[in-house]
């Protein structure tokens, strides 16, 4: 493999090129199943730094000439002097051969372009939702929908939701399911978040919070209330003078801290 004008392969001793003025396709004949998803992605660049000098798109379709290629996978991408991933994902409409084309344009200004480590590869066979919106949100439920894909699951969908980013595994209990071409479901029961009050400064010997009314010591139900008092004893000897007790009121939101002042008479 050359090397010269930045043409040496991102991987391994071969890659192969595109001379400067040059408009041509790199044609590879696949066996594809309709229903499944699949990727393709090379790796690219060439000797300038200006990106719409030299660009690579990805296409597909039956005929392996460059009227045949019907389908979009990726739209022209323009490269640079470093290698850079083009790749997209597709869907064959109906099972059968396909050939994936490699279009390369280059103008008078670098002197080549150079592509490398081509693969082709299955990426799922179940297609993701999209638009997945929540309405309806109560204290305790939330309803969901989603627009389906064009190749929607013969058996539904499988539902899961949690307080915790982590993403579900193929061992994780749904939360829920769905039966075929059904698009929403609604989220019940939902726990209650709290809203939790602690003393953040002052002297906490000369004031004292007690709940009136918090069925939870001072923990504040997001979807109820509850009262409670701030209670202060003398600044000096002679009763005069003022202090301050600020609480800090904390949620999965935000953090407010609320500043109460007493003046002994």
């Amino acid at each position: 493999s050359q090397t010269m004008f930045n043409r040496g392969p991102r991987t391994g001793n071969w890659d192969a090129t595109l001379l400067h003025y040059g408009n041509s396709w790199l044609f590879r004949k696949f066996t594809l199943t309709s229903g499944m998803y699949y990727t393709v992605s090379c790796w690219a660049r060439q000797d300038g730094s200006t990106p719409t000098n030299a660009t690579i798109e990805l296409k597909y379709g039956t005929v392996g000439t460059p009227a045949g290629m019907t389908g979009a996978i990726q739209s022209p991408t323009g490269l640079t002097t470093t290698y850079t991933e083009i790749s997209g994902s597709f869907t064959p409409p109906t099972t059968g051969d396909y050939y994936i084309g490699f279009h390369g344009v280059i103008n008078g200004t670098p002197m080549y372009i150079t592509l490398d480590d081509i693969q082709v590869s299955e990426a799922y066979s179940c297609f993701p939702p999209t638009a997945i919106t929540a309405t309806a949100i109560a204290q305790t439920s939330a309803s969901i929908t989603w627009t389906p894909p064009a190749s929607a699951p013969a058996s539904g969908y499988d539902i899961y939701y949690s307080t915790s980013s982590t993403p579900p595994t193929s061992g994780t209990t749904p939360s829920g399911s769905v039966a075929a071409g059904v698009t929403a479901y609604t989220m019940t029961p939902l726990t209650l978040g709290t809203t939790a009050l602690t003393v953040t400064s002052g002297n906490a010997s000369e004031y004292q919070i007690t709940a009136n009314s918090c069925s939870n010591g001072l923990v504040i139900p997001v979807a109820g209330n509850c009262s409670f008092s701030v209670t202060f004893s003398p600044t000096t000897a002679n009763g005069t003078g003022g202090k301050n007790a600020s609480v800090t009121v904390s949620s999965n939101a935000a953090l407010k801290t609320v500043t109460f002042t007493a003046t002994a008479n």
